[in-house]
């Protein structure tokens, strides 16, 4: 008899875990993937797309934290995961030294800390779940596709309204949305190409095909350069690596001649000329003369004292402009506001990062599911990361960034603990 209570506690309490992870971690997941990628403007029940993902950001935290507490009674980090904490803890806590170092007001360095400590929140739980299958690569890849085809869609209504287009920017206004297309549209190649092996009835591969084309279009209508150039970088190495398809050129061929096409239909009621001249060979060149004189003023001006310790209060919350330099850059903002010893533990982060999946990738090279599902989450990355290098500069406000860095984090731990083939194939794509 005390056997059958001890199985009918442990029954009670398996249900509870699935009931919080169905009605309270997978829709805050949503809720931050929309708003914190995808809308991060256009707001939810009264509150803006920014005040929705800091919510849901802090929602997704202490769920984490409930889940550990509750149901995993116990939390181990791997070494690499720990140096992404000590990365976070000490871009909170060493701006505070710029309070005695240069004098400045302690609440202007608490703001820049609590957004710190925001990318933090979206980190860990996305790397906390994924790691225990709570949020599994095929849910969050199709979370990242879906809601991406929705903001795209809902972009292009507000796009084909207008009667001239120099660019649209974003849901309510800011135009946060270039990378964020461009994730989904590389998440809907892979969903594809995963999906063209095997049985796929025709009606979803037709919304597949509509939903990627509506991204792609979503994305030139941002006018964002730097996200195409990722897409562009990204779709490569995802054939030299990943698909290795024989057809390849014969499907980007035919993809863009669909597209080609779709413009044209576009521009016969909508005049797209200046939106079509931000992507001339002049106006790249212009854009890239630009930014690396931005580069170039972003450190140069900088004292000793501001390269050992930063200065967060260079670009936030200031009525002055002076000092104001947003340096388009992922790498030259953890300098500027930050220091040079954050930025050493960011690149501790990015070496590590691909030293991982690269040694993955070639031990499983020639085994498709491994190679394919290991490549992607490599070029995710990258792109976010060529995005930041170009068009980056906030680091508080990269939530692609940190975003896609939990979910390659929680991967590879959750790699290392599946038990066969068979389990792995039924948590990706």
């Amino acid at each position: 008899m005390k056997d059958l209570v001890i199985k009918i506690d442990k029954s009670y309490l398996q249900l509870d875990v699935d009931k919080f992870n169905l009605l309270v971690v997978k829709p805050l997941f949503i809720f931050l993937i929309y708003f914190g990628v995808y809308s991060r403007t256009s707001g939810f029940v009264g509150f803006t797309g920014g005040q929705t993902t800091v919510l849901a950001s802090f929602g997704l935290f202490m769920a984490a934290v409930i889940h550990i507490v509750f149901f995993k009674k116990s939390l181990k980090l791997s070494n690499f995961a720990f140096l992404i904490a000590t990365f976070f803890v000490c871009s909170a806590v060493l701006p505070f030294l710029s309070t005695f170092v240069f004098q400045l007001a302690p609440m202007r360095i608490i703001r820049y800390s609590f957004e710190v400590g925001i990318n933090f929140f979206m980190f860990f739980s996305i790397y906390y779940f994924v790691r225990e299958k709570v949020i599994t690569p095929k849910f969050f890849l199709y979370s990242i596709a879906f809601l991406g085809a929705f903001a795209a869609l809902s972009y292009l209504r507000i796009a084909l309204q207008s009667i001239s287009i120099y660019r649209i920017y974003g849901l309510s206004g800011l135009n946060t949305l270039g990378n964020s297309f461009a994730l989904g549209i590389f998440t809907w190649i892979l969903i594809i190409y995963q999906k063209s092996s095997g049985d796929w009835a025709r009606f979803k591969r037709y919304i597949s095909y509509v939903c990627l084309f509506a991204l792609f279009l979503g994305l030139l209508f941002t006018g964002t350069r730097s996200a195409l150039i990722a897409l562009f970088f990204g779709i490569a190495i995802f054939q030299f690596l990943g698909m290795r398809s024989k057809s390849f050129t014969r499907y980007v061929i035919l993809f863009f001649t669909v597209l080609t096409l779709l413009i044209v239909i576009i521009a016969l009621n909508i005049d797209m000329t200046n939106l079509l001249r931000r992507f001339s060979s002049e106006s790249i060149i212009r854009m890239a003369l630009i930014r690396f004189s931005i580069y170039a003023n972003s450190v140069t001006d900088l004292t000793l004292l501001d390269f050992l310790f930063g200065r967060p209060d260079y670009y936030i919350f200031s009525n002055q402009e002076d000092d104001f330099i947003n340096p388009h850059n992922l790498f030259l903002a953890t300098i500027r506001y930050n220091g040079i010893f954050i930025f050493l533990i960011l690149s501790l982060i990015f070496i590590g990062l691909f030293r991982k999946y690269f040694v993955l990738f070639w031990k499983h090279s020639n085994q498709k599911y491994f190679r394919v599902n290991e490549t992607s989450i490599i070029i995710l990355f990258l792109m976010v990361v060529i995005y930041t290098m170009f068009s980056g500069g906030r680091i508080t406000r990269s939530f692609n960034f940190f975003i896609t860095l939990g979910y390659a984090a929680g991967y590879f731990e959750l790699f290392q603990n599946v038990k066969s083939y068979e389990e792995y194939k039924k948590l990706i794509v």
